[in-house]
């Protein structure tokens, strides 16, 4: 930066003081047209770690959804094998695996509830991520990107919910 801002101000500088030179005036350009390519170039050294980002926050993003979409499959298995008297050790020990890769890309916190439905007794598992519910069970929220005004991708809920950066 220094190098090329100080190139230009002394070609600048070499023109003031003789106006008329012709090889002041071909420096001057040539300056300009180096003080340029090197903005330029950081430019375009922004916009790819810009686009390297937002590809880590898209992957990042939908590898969440997908464990979410398959915890929220398995809640729904578990459910279902429980209901029926079947055993359901090989989803639980399946949905600790999701949970367990979940944690290790956002914060979670992991509740299981018991439940009265219709007089029997249910256990009622629920995700949360950020102080919102991902997965309520049955149910579950996907988070979604869209570009800000610097076309950097910002994380918002699915349900309209605000993501906490913090």
């Amino acid at each position: 930066y220094t190098k090329a801002y100080s190139s230009l101000f002394t070609s600048i500088k070499n023109l003031a003081t003789d106006p008329s030179s012709d090889d002041a005036k071909i420096a001057l350009r040539s300056q300009i047209i180096n003080f340029t390519n090197y903005y330029n170039g950081i430019s375009e050294s922004l916009k790819k770690y810009r686009n390297d980002v937002n590809t880590e926050i898209k992957a990042s993003v939908d590898e969440i959804n997908n464990l979410t979409q398959q915890i929220q499959s398995l809640n729904e298995q578990i459910f279902q094998a429980e209901l029926h008297g079947d055993e359901a050790s090989t989803f639980r020990d399946d949905r600790d695996l999701c949970i367990d890769r979940l944690s290790q890309l956002i914060n979670v916190s992991v509740e299981e509830k018991e439940v009265a439905v219709k007089g029997a007794v249910y256990t009622k598992y629920v995700v949360k991520a950020d102080g919102h519910t991902l997965v309520d069970h049955l149910d579950a929220d996907q988070l979604t990107l869209k570009a800000d005004d610097d076309g950097f991708f910002q994380i918002g809920w699915a349900s309209g919910f605000t993501f906490n950066k913090s």
